[in-house]
């Protein structure tokens, strides 16, 4: 905010006096410059660009109350997508009561819900044929946030609505372009310069084998994504099936993916879950390793009892709820999980008590990055895990469908 508010347009992707520069495409920068516009009415101190964060209570009160305000859209576009489903109460609840949008929005403080009611309006339109206003709305989202790129009925119509596309985007990049900031605003989306893994590794393929470079990323993401491209009766978990395993592919192949990005597989899934019970299985395990993964970004002391208690509950009920609706066509002890898979999410319990115990005694750790390695590379394994999974379950459905 303070950057959009303080500097004149030409300025805004130049800004570097802080580490957290504008690295968001130009609508969510206007986004930020509306809510600054409200902000300076608050505590004007909030807007003044410095190298260290600003923090009062009136601005954690004003930042909290803009979370909730963009959750309302959330809801609003969850509900509406859940209307068509088959169980249209457990699918809504199941993306209201995502803890991954709680932690890294409520608590963490970011804008993921406005963009995931973006995302599921979108979805929603296509589904309901109206192909438009459903491609306006993923390209609308596309530049307020880059990542969501990588579902595919986006680029699979980009060709077929190309001057709708290209309206909504000179719309949003047109004035920096004119200004001279092309350049800038490209290094920014795609800092290629940072290298093939954020700081805190995402818990994805290269996680597992960060030592591999850019050619190995490249065959890997391509090569994710080739196999989906299957063309069979189109319905609307066949569409849902397709974004998911492209979000899946994206996130596993990505390059200098965050952690967050894991949401991008775990809001779709959460569609599927109710399909039956092999996608309820894999959003469950994908669920828990997901939300578990964004626990690093949660550091502060009185944030942990949040963190646990919110991981918990949220499995407890998506379990629970799942179980109810599949109850009369499983017959197993632990219904959608198999042994090996309680025993995957049990090692959850170790691993964080190695991350608790060696940051607060670091000297049980002989490499300071060991913690969030660990971390990274058991989500990492459990997600591979989950993407075989679902692979399986998809091609079933292709070759072998029900």
């Amino acid at each position: 905010m303070a950057i959009t508010h303080s500097l004149p347009l030409s300025e805004w992707y130049k800004e570097d006096t802080s580490q957290w520069t504008l690295d968001y495409p130009p609508f969510f920068a206007w986004f930020e410059f509306l809510l600054s516009q409200i902000a300076v009415l608050v505590e004007p101190e909030m807007l003044q660009i410095s190298a260290s964060p600003y923090a009062s209570s009136s601005t954690v009160m004003f930042q909290r109350s803009t979370v909730i305000a963009t959750d309302l859209l959330y809801i609003c576009s969850s509900f509406l997508i859940s209307r068509r489903s088959k169980a249209p109460q457990l699918i809504f609840s199941l993306l209201c009561f995502n803890a991954g949008l709680f932690l890294v929005d409520s608590v963490h403080f970011q804008y993921n819900s406005l963009l995931f009611a973006l995302l599921l309006l979108s979805l929603n339109l296509t589904i309901e044929g109206k192909i438009i206003c459903g491609f306006a709305s993923f390209i609308v989202l596309l530049h307020f946030k880059h990542l969501f790129l990588s579902y595919i009925f986006g680029v699979y119509l980009w060709p077929k609505r190309y001057d709708l596309a290209m309206f909504i985007s000179y719309t949003s990049l047109g004035p920096f372009v004119c200004l001279g900031q092309g350049k800038l605003l490209l290094a920014r989306l795609f800092p290629f310069k940072r290298g093939l893994t954020h700081a805190y590794w995402a818990p994805n393929f290269w996680a597992l084998y960060n030592f591999v470079d850019y050619c190995l990323y490249a065959i890997g993401t391509h090569r994710g994504f080739i196999p989906r491209l299957v063309a069979w009766k189109p319905s609307r978990a066949s569409f849902i099936k397709v974004v998911t395993a492209c979000a899946f592919s994206a996130f596993l192949f990505g390059w200098h993916v965050h952690e967050k990005a894991v949401l991008t597989i775990i809001i779709p899934l959460s569609l599927l879950a109710i399909e039956d019970e092999r996608y309820a299985r894999i959003f469950l395990i994908a669920s828990v390793l997901g939300h578990y993964s964004l626990f690093p970004l949660l550091f502060k002391p009185m944030e942990i009892f949040v963190k646990y208690s919110v991981l918990i509950l949220s499995y407890a009920f998506s379990y629970s709820a799942l179980k109810s609706s599949f109850r009369r066509s499983i017959n197993k002890p632990f219904y959608f999980l198999s042994r090996f898979d309680l025993m995957c999410l049990a090692g959850v319990v170790p691993v964080e008590i190695f991350y608790v115990v060696t940051s607060v005694f670091p000297r049980f750790s002989p490499f300071p990055f060991l913690p969030l390695m660990a971390t990274s590379v058991y989500c990492a394994i459990g997600l591979c895990y989950c993407f075989v999974l679902y692979c399986w379950a998809f091609f079933s459905d292709v070759f072998w469908p029900r």
